[in-house]
């Protein structure tokens, strides 16, 4: 690719640009993809919008059709991972969503991390490695009929009727007796009734509302912004540490592994403030210490850079599950399981 389109010398600023134009398309993406639409047709078109770029990524003829595509890949890819963790944690209860986020969303992407580079490691040329990692998503199309619409959103816009019909199939599926009527008719009637100017919507501006929610809403997005940069930053710059770039980038891959296992094993065993605070003081301490040591200490450099990596990569998976409890999906009021369901059938909880 270098060669190709002369991305050397004068020009050697185009290849770290068109990465930051994937993170413009992540920009993008994760502004957009929670007010597109439901949360499935969402989790599917982004799928096969990532997966169709990246195809077309490997017929690129120009360093401009790279770059565009590239940042449309971003979007596609950064709207089908949070579409999915919504969408998941929409459907569990508290226990179940604290395992699906750490052991399903933040590992199954810690394993494809790890993945990454035995597949740069077999497949040398850039053009078969963007098909190799694009033909999962086709995979994944037949999904489509097992993966249920979140009952919690289709409850909030109004279509309850289809929430109860998730919610029986699911009973079904998990061998649970529900009742033929979950919702009582008088409690769901405004929300069937949601047409109108009798239908609330809620925007951007509800983050910032209350004096509650503007410090999580703020703090959150510090918080976001300061783990994503260090994250991204000392991910990516694996490929300058002396020694093999596959196996650093493996062993990057690792340890996020094992600190996803770790920080579920940890995450209900103190407070979830104390949690975060702790993550990120280990890693900024870590990284200020980096600044101290000599230049010729090569190995220190890179023990103290994958060490830095664990603190920050416990936030990055945390803050995942933490943000989704401090601000979930809204929970329409008035709309409540009947009496009867009380025990073993499965319930809407509230965040």
């Amino acid at each position: 690719m270098f060669s190709m389109w002369g991305l050397v010398c004068d020009n050697a600023w185009k290849v770290p640009f068109s990465t930051s134009l994937f993170y413009v398309g992540v920009l993008i993406g994760s502004l957009i993809s929670g007010q597109l639409s439901d949360r499935k047709p969402v989790f599917f078109c982004t799928m096969i919008l990532q997966t169709v770029t990246a195809l077309m990524q490997a017929t690129s003829v120009s360093w401009v059709m790279f770059c565009i595509l590239n940042c449309l890949r971003g979007l596609g890819q950064i709207s089908n991972y949070i579409t999915s963790l919504i969408l998941g944690c929409e459907m569990l209860s508290e226990s179940a969503r604290v395992s699906f986020i750490f052991l399903g969303h933040s590992l199954g992407f810690g394993l494809g991390y790890a993945l990454l580079p035995l597949f740069a490691y077999l497949i040398r040329g850039w053009r078969m490695l963007l098909v190799a990692t694009a033909l999962p998503g086709f995979l994944l199309i037949p999904t489509w009929w097992l993966i249920p619409e979140s009952p919690r959103w289709l409850l909030q816009k109004g279509p309850v009727e289809e929430a109860e019909l998730v919610i029986h199939n699911a009973a079904k599926r998990n061998r649970i007796p529900v009742p033929e009527v979950l919702f009582k008719p008088g409690e769901c009637l405004e929300l069937m009734q949601n047409t109108g100017e009798n239908e609330q919507t809620y925007t951007y501006m509800d983050l910032i509302r209350t004096r509650n929610i503007w410090n999580i809403t703020s703090l959150g997005i510090f918080i976001w912004m300061s783990v994503a940069m260090v994250f991204y930053g000392l991910s990516l710059n694996t490929s300058n540490l002396n020694g093999n770039i596959y196996l650093n980038c493996f062993i990057s891959a690792a340890i996020d592994i094992v600190v996803y296992v770790a920080t579920w094993l940890l995450v209900n065993q103190m407070p979830r403030p104390i949690l975060l605070f702790s993550t990120l003081m280990f890693c900024g301490i870590t990284i200020l210490i980096i600044g101290l040591v000599p230049e010729d200490m090569h190995v220190m450099f890179q023990v103290l850079g994958l060490v830095g990596k664990v603190g920050v990569s416990a936030a990055y998976c945390f803050i995942y599950m933490f943000f989704t409890e401090l601000i979930p999906t809204v929970q329409p009021h008035g709309c409540q399981l009947i009496d009867g369901a009380r025990t073993n059938e499965p319930r809407l909880q509230p965040y």
